[in-house]
């Protein structure tokens, strides 16, 4: 029996997913802006596997993917401190699909654990949505193939930004608004991000499938994934399935293949 823990390092938090074989546990959420010691880590992590009922000694296996490498050498050093194994990072030597782009290094480890775990689960062509710091889209054609795709700033770190620069914002946080017409701050907020961030990526997507149909006529699946999918997918007009822990699957999946 394999007890997994799969990490996905993100500009502002660390999904931490405990698997039991292939089945996803539990996930956990800490924030990515912390300077973390490895006994700190310890700490977190135990507390985490107390919680589903394991222990150190019970996990084989620790798994990596991250888009920020200081965070990375923490969890390295952690994990050879802690255990008797290495961890296994994922990075672009893994990608294991075929791309059309201009060079395979620049794709960050979350979007290649994306694809390969779409690739797994569902037949291209499809479209993945990543909406968590960053907005990113990820086009796959019929022949599985990554053609490309594009990042734009993510809703929750664009409110952030506002917050900080426009001196008469209160702080508040980002929620569905119950009008389309605001008379108070922040009903306006609401409904400039929700609506506004909801538009951009049902229009991207329009235009993506539009690439992805040029040369057949299948129907093209789109997966959102990331820390504010379940919250758009709602009310998105293109989205069809939210996959919350694609990243996670995906890496666990990389590391399935370079261990056999």
């Amino acid at each position: 029996m394999e007890n997994i823990i799969a990490v996905e390092i993100g500009n502002t938090n660390v999904v931490l997913g405990i698997y039991r074989n292939d089945s996803l546990l539990r996930s956990f959420r800490i924030s990515s802006t912390k300077c973390y010691t490895k006994d700190e880590l310890y700490v977190l992590i135990s507390s985490f596997l107390e919680k589903v009922g394991l222990k150190f000694q019970d996990v084989t296996a620790l798994l990596i993917s991250s888009v920020v490498p200081s965070l990375t050498d923490i969890f390295f050093a952690f994990t050879k401190s802690y255990f008797s194994f290495e961890p296994f990072v994922l990075s672009s030597k893994d990608i294991s699909f075929k791309t059309a782009l201009d060079n395979e290094k620049e794709l960050g480890e979350d979007r290649v654990a994306n694809v390969i775990a779409a690739l797994e689960k569902y037949s291209p062509p499809f479209l993945i949505v990543d909406l968590g710091t960053a907005t990113t889209f990820c086009l796959v054609d019929e022949k599985s193939t990554y053609l490309g795709g594009a990042i734009a700033p993510g809703i929750g770190i664009s409110f952030e930004a506002l917050m900080k620069k426009a001196a008469r914002l209160n702080e508040t946080k980002i929620e569905k608004p119950t009008t389309l017409l605001g008379k108070n701050t922040k009903d306006s907020l609401n409904i400039g991000f929700y609506y506004g961030f909801l538009k951009m990526v049902d229009g991207l997507v329009i235009q993506f499938k539009e690439i992805l149909t040029m040369n057949t006529k299948s129907k093209v699946l789109v997966i959102a994934t990331g820390g504010f999918s379940e919250f758009l997918a709602k009310d998105s007009l293109t989205i069809d399935v939210v996959e919350p822990f694609l990243t996670l699957e995906g890496l666990r999946l990389c590391y399935l293949r370079n261990k056999k």
